[in-house]
């Protein structure tokens, strides 16, 4: 798979957006197991007229596609989205009707807002963009997914600027639900305190990030190495051998790799499979940061990951906020990304700088 360049990027999260070089070195800290998503002022970016209707999920990721696209001179080539769930507040509230009115009266607004490709559409719709345009929806897969279907049409030369992004959103019966398959800190907690409760369950997040990628060279931009996925290993050894798989298709060596962005969450059950990797794969002293605590989990947090990754091969140092283990005087020219939910879905994304 080609290398590919990503040249700006918008990020709508728990933790705010990337404003300046300072995002991130303070955490914004909450006493949940459910946090949200702090909204900017969307008419920055968004025409009043078109907010007015809006849902919030389609006013976090317009906000953060326009934020990714406000300093690009031309249309992207394609679009590509990725969402665990999609739309699911107004999908609640198109069933909540359906089964008020025994399906007899039903209102179209929250039907039509429910769909998945409601976000990839709408950027569309509003940048008057007539490209490819595709929206995945693969639980955790989802926005790896359309980041692989962006280097194919990169490599492929159907595409030279693609729009890359996902979207995902908590609402309090989507929280409540899983709550009850203990997917859930089952006590109020510190976001800041998540990895040091070893208990079952973690916190539930939501975000949303845009990434401009370009198959034009340029030196001082992140670069995509790879994207790998893989479903339900049996063991670690599976975990290995897809790992040494990835790195061969992306033809980075082991050493080369400077940080490990690790998807840990703070579940007792699951956050081993982390240590194992890094300790069957890594030297004692690699250097590792852990992001779930600043955004929760959801299925697309990859794409928050990979603003973070982005943010520090920019200022060439890990933000105060992660925390972080290892050698940390070893400059960072290479990071690995790895997250896997709850044992199912599993996936690499490597990203560096030339």
């Amino acid at each position: 798979m080609m290398k590919a360049y990503i040249t700006s990027f918008g990020i709508v999260s728990p933790q705010g957006s990337p404003i300046n070089d300072s995002w991130l070195d303070e955490m914004i800290l909450y006493h949940t197991s459910l946090i949200r998503c702090i909204e900017p002022d969307f008419k920055e970016l968004i025409p009043p007229i078109y907010l007015r209707k809006m849902p919030r999920i389609l006013k976090i990721g317009l906000y953060a596609a326009m934020m990714c696209l406000r300093n690009q001179t031309s249309q992207p080539d394609a679009i590509t989205t990725g969402t665990g769930f999609g739309c699911l507040e107004e999908l609640e509230k198109f069933l909540a009707q359906v089964i008020e009115s025994n399906g007899k009266i039903m209102f179209p607004t929250s039907f039509i807002h429910s769909t998945n490709n409601l976000v990839g559409s709408q950027i569309a719709m509003m940048t008057k963009n007539n490209n490819y345009n595709m929206n995945y929806v693969h639980r955790s897969f989802s926005f790896e997914n359309a980041l692989t279907d962006t280097m194919l049409l990169l490599e492929e030369k159907q595409a030279i600027n693609v729009l890359t992004g996902c979207i995902d959103e908590i609402t309090d019966y989507h929280f409540k639900v899983y709550g009850y398959l203990d997917f859930w800190k089952a006590s109020i907690i510190c976001n800041k305190e998540l990895y040091s409760i070893d208990t079952k369950g973690t916190i539930a997040g939501e975000g949303s990030a845009f990434f401009n990628i370009s198959s034009e060279y340029s030196s001082e931009n992140p670069i995509i190495n790879g994207v790998h996925t893989f479903y339900k290993p049996d063991n670690h050894e599976e975990i290995n051998q897809n790992f040494e798989l990835f790195l061969n298709s992306s033809e980075i060596q082991k050493n080369k790799i400077d940080l490990l962005l690790l998807g840990k969450n703070g579940d007792q059950q699951f956050d081993s499979i982390y240590d194992n990797f890094a300790t069957d794969n890594f030297s004692s002293n690699i250097q590792i940061a852990l992001y779930k605590k600043l955004c929760g989990e959801y299925h697309t947090s990859t794409g928050f990951a990979l603003g973070v990754a982005c943010t520090i091969l920019k200022n060439r140092k890990i933000p105060a906020s992660l925390v972080v283990s290892g050698n940390s005087k070893k400059e960072i020219r290479n990071i690995l990304i790895y997250n896997q939910y709850r044992n199912t879905e599993h996936s690499f994304i490597l990203i560096g700088m030339e």
